[in-house]
């Protein structure tokens, strides 16, 4: 059996946010009401970060302190009947201490994939992909060239003409 289900995807939702709702990106993403303030706060971050901190990882070589914000994940299952469970991914920014986004997909369909099968097509593996491809477009600030399963976009379609622009606009 073969359904879609979709799912919010972490760098179109922080790209949207910071297209439409310009302000409220700022609040939700850094604490701050806007973009001047959000840098400062940004470069006060990182400045305490010493090297040996795990979260220093997030902000490789040649990456913008003042344009890296610092993320978290946190994956759990949340029973929602008797027998099944809707497994969620939420994220957010460490800077915003009173919002977060949540992905999730329903267990029951994930069980239908034999146990000793192949399960590249199992509603887990895929869903933990395709959000391990749009993090890793968050992390790079850009949308990706490719779609989730490393085909170039089709020539007309959304992908295809923001692929490489910046999420946030370059700012």
């Amino acid at each position: 059996m073969h359904a879609d289900q979709g799912f919010l995807l972490p760098h179109e939702w922080f790209a949207y946010l910071h297209k439409r709702f310009h302000v409220l990106f700022y609040k939700l993403f850094m604490g701050t009401n806007g973009a001047a303030e959000g840098k400062r706060k940004l470069m006060a971050f990182w400045g305490t970060i010493k090297e040996h901190d795990p979260r220093r990882h997030a902000l490789r070589p040649g990456m913008p302190k003042d344009r890296t914000i610092p993320g978290w994940i946190h994956g759990d299952g949340v029973p929602c009947t008797k027998n099944d469970t809707m497994e969620v991914c939420s994220w957010g920014s460490m800077l915003s201490k009173w919002m977060w986004f949540a992905s999730g997909y329903m267990n029951k369909v994930r069980n239908m994939v034999p146990r000793r099968g192949n399960k590249d097509n199992d509603t887990k593996h895929v869903f933990v992909k395709i959000l391990t491809w749009s993090f890793r477009a968050l992390a790079m600030g850009k949308f990706p060239a490719k779609d989730w399963q490393g085909n170039p976009w089709p020539k007309d379609s959304q992908g295809y003409k923001v692929k490489d622009m910046d999420l946030a606009g370059g700012s």
